[in-house]
Parts: structure tokens; C-alpha cells; sequence
């Protein structure tokens, strides 16, 4: 049944007409920047990733990106599928590929140069390109003020992820986060230990002796507050960040997708508490 609707909608939208850019974006890395560049009327829908950026009834909202239905997103009739190299399944991606939709891959990325690069790539797509290049040069300049302002001190800082399991992962190398703290002024010392996240036991957490730790906004609700983290994870009161409740939250959409726009703004506030 399923393969006879997906027949079905690819033959409607081999007929209908395509005279406008009618584009769906697959990711929170691809959706703020189209954001950013003030070209969200070309989008008719968005991924759940981008939903906290959507505020036009008017885009749909699919599901997540990394599990995409080929009929979900024929239906809409798009001429684009923009997305981050996370998007998926690919026997949907070929699918809408066969329908005539033009699938376009962004490279995701965990550093600012990566970022320029998703820039160029979507200024490319959109046909944007002198308002992609003012965001460009904005974007450098916010990077190179990050870089010239130093801190007295280089502190250490771990981002913990948690969730309602109560296990803790730590951020390492080749993440996000990691390229904020250090663009933030700071050492991530859990970046010589491993890449991506990885579940730490309590006396590598307590060996890193870190000044600040860094959790989601969403964690912190969870947790109830700074006193009930530190009661529920007590071996973090033995590091500096824990005797001085050093505890810093960051927006919990601010990390999807990588290294964006959003990365930018939380390493401008992580660089005023690593130089107060």
C-alpha cells in the first residue's frame, strides 16, 4: 500500500507546477542559517530539529531528519531538499531524488571553518550570495574579536550532557562544544581523552579538576537546580567548578547540528565568565 502512494504522489508531482522554489530544510545547522540569511519564505517546511526556530504557522513541520519519509515530504511538493549530511534514511533520500526534488547534502561540521563552508554551500543553493557574504564576514569578525580577547587565565571547562538515565556523558574532541570552549578562551580537558561524548566514570571526572561545568538548560531543569545536580553527582563538589557552584547552562537547541550560528552566541557568553 505504501508503495502505491509513493506512486501515486511521485506522478502528482511529476505534473504540477513548479514555478516557485518551494524548499524544505533537514537540520537545525541548515535551518538557522536560511534563517539568518532572511530567506525563510522560500521554506515550506522544517525538520523537528528547527522547531524552536519556526514561527510561520504556514511551515510544516516533519519529523525528525535522520528518519525522513519519501511520501511525508513529496506530499508537500518541493523543488529542494536541503539538509545536513545527517539526513536520512537514504532509501528515502533516493526516493524523492527519483521524484525530480533536488536533494542537496550540507556538510555538518564541529568547527567555525566547517561553518563557512556550510555558509557558502547554502548561499550557492538559494542564489543569496551578496547576503551570504555580509553573514560571512560578520561571522569572521565575531571569530576573530573571540580570538583576540584573552583571559588572564585559561580555565577549564567540561560540558556534561545528562539525561533522565542519570548517566553522564562527557564531551571530548571533534564535538561542538569543544571548539566553543577553546574559541570561548577556554581548555577542554576531557578533548585529550577521547572524541565525540563518552560515559566517564567519577574518578576521571574528578581527575580533570575542571573550574567550570557546562550543562543544557534542559539538564539543569531536570535536575532541579545547581544544589540538587551537585547533591545527585557529589564527586563533582571535589572539583573547583563544584566548591565555587561554577555551573554554566547553555540553550539546549544551541548544539544540534554542530558548529553554527548558535555556537557563536554561546561562546561570547562562555568567554565573559572564563575573563570575569
Amino acid at each position: 500500500m505504501k508503495k502505491v502512494a509513493f506512486i501515486i504522489l511521485t506522478i502528482l508531482f511529476s505534473f504540477s507546477a513548479q514555478s516557485e522554489e518551494r524548499m524544505i530544510s533537514a537540520g537545525f545547522g541548515v535551518t538557522e542559517i536560511i534563517y539568518a540569511l532572511g530567506a525563510q519564505d522560500k521554506l515550506i517546511a522544517a525538520d523537528f530539529t528547527s522547531r524552536h526556530l519556526i514561527k510561520n504557522d504556514d511551515i510544516k513541520q516533519l519529523g525528525l531528519h535522520v528518519q525522513l519519509s519519501a511520501e511525508g515530504v513529496l506530499a508537500l511538493r518541493p523543488t529542494h531538499l536541503i539538509g545536513t549530511d545527517e539526513m536520512g534514511p537514504k532509501v528515502a533520500l533516493d526516493q524523492i531524488k527519483q521524484s525530480g526534488v533536488q536533494v542537496v547534502t550540507i556538510p555538518s561540521g564541529q568547527d567555525s571553518s566547517q561553518l563557512l563552508s556550510r555558509l557558502d554551500k547554502l548561499a550557492e543553493v538559494m542564489g543569496i550570495g551578496e547576503k551570504a557574504q555580509r553573514l560571512k564576514e560578520q561571522v569572521k569578525a565575531d571569530i576573530s574579536d573571540l580570538k583576540e580577547h584573552h583571559c588572564n587565565t585559561k580555565s577549564k571547562a567540561i560540558f556534561l550532557m545528562l539525561d533522565s538515565s542519570r548517566k553522564i556523558r562527557v564531551s571530548g574532541s571533534d564535538t561542538a562544544i569543544n571548539s566553543i570552549i577553546t574559541l570561548a578562551g577556554g581548555s577542554n580537558p576531557a578533548h585529550t581523552y577521547f572524541s565525540g561524548y563518552k560515559t566517564m566514570n567519577m574518578e576521571s571526572l574528578l581527575e580533570m579538576q575542571p573550574d567550570y561545568i557546562i550543562i543544557s538548560q534542559r539538564a539543569l531543569d531536570m535536575y532541579q537546580g545547581i544544589d540538587n545536580l551537585l547533591d545527585k553527582v557529589p564527586i563533582l563538589k571535589a572539583t573547583p567548578a563544584g566548591i565555587n557552584k561554577q555551573v554554566i547552562t547553555i540553550p539546549s537547541g544551541s548544539l544540534l547540528g554542530g558548529f553554527g550560528l548558535a555556537s557563536i552566541d554561546v561562546a561570547k557568553g562562555l568567554n565573559q565568565h572564563f575573563c570575569d
